[in-house]
């Protein structure tokens, strides 16, 4: 497992682009604001139908105008996929292929047994953004409270960096020194929490969202500062059932900015 690939499972630009494309629908962000941090965190911005990306943006707020001022329901959600944490998409939908190239998407509930999907997907420096509408209930988004979230990312990092410790532990007379500074994982994140937190999420973020966003990005930043020390397969098992704890963790924040925004 190499460092690109198990930051690919608990990390993705989907999780801020979504935050402040949210933002912007409840009028928390304007539109230059929102374009701006879009650009910065994936490149240009297009519709896959090669219409005006403005124009995605009028049919996305019409599609929602008419959930904008029900307090009691939140029409939109947002999920991560990854090992552990499929989206929810059938393989029948038509968006099924575009969830498996990109890690994410967004779903907003319609006024008629319908939904739609929003899916952005980086191609070379840019990002389409794909929208269905489709018949039926949008796939269900994550339930867990920020602090039921973080409680279980909590013990099951600890969990992880006992099991990490006590493996390197009992190997220490034949470990080099490469792996002695692996029992000792949170002493090599360095500056990957700074790529983590690049570019930032809207100043208006939740606090108990923003505290657990961080938590999954010190969290991440330590994972994969031991995986690329490590080199190896040996703690697969470990880390990637924590991976999922962290995709856990940003769904609950993304998902309950997106319910405190709806009410204010």
């Amino acid at each position: 497992m190499s460092t690109m690939d198990f930051r690919s499972q608990v990390y993705s630009p989907i999780q801020n682009m979504a935050l402040w494309l949210v933002a912007w629908l409840y009028n928390h962000v304007s539109y230059d604001d929102l374009l701006e941090a879009l650009d910065e965190l994936s490149g240009s911005q297009q519709s896959a139908t090669g219409e005006p990306f403005i124009d995605l943006l009028a049919r996305i707020r019409q599609y929602h105008q008419p959930f904008s001022q029900n307090t009691y329901t939140v029409p939109v959600s947002f999920a991560l996929g990854g090992i552990g944490n499929p989206i929810g998409i059938a393989p029948s939908h038509p968006a099924y292929e575009l969830v498996k190239q990109g890690t994410g998407a967004l779903f907003f509930s319609g006024a008629d047994l319908d939904y739609a999907t929003l899916i952005p997907v980086e191609t070379d420096g840019s990002t389409i953004w794909h929208w269905h509408e489709s018949q039926g209930i949008a796939p269900a988004p994550s339930y867990l409270l920020p602090g039921q979230a973080d409680k279980m990312l909590s013990d099951a990092t600890r969990d992880a960096v006992k099991s990490i410790e006590q493996n390197t532990t009992a190997a220490k007379i034949h470990a080099d020194s490469h792996a002695l500074k692996a029992s000792q994982p949170r002493l090599l994140v360095g500056s990957l929490n700074d790529f983590y937190e690049a570019p930032g999420i809207p100043p208006m973020t939740p606090v108990r969202s923003e505290k657990l966003i961080a938590r999954a990005n010190n969290v991440a930043a330590i994972v994969e500062a031991l995986v690329s020390r490590i080199g190896d397969h040996s703690f697969d098992h470990i880390l990637f059932p924590l991976g999922q704890h962290i995709r856990q963790a940003r769904m609950s924040a993304v998902n309950y900015a997106f319910l405190e925004w709806a009410r204010t």
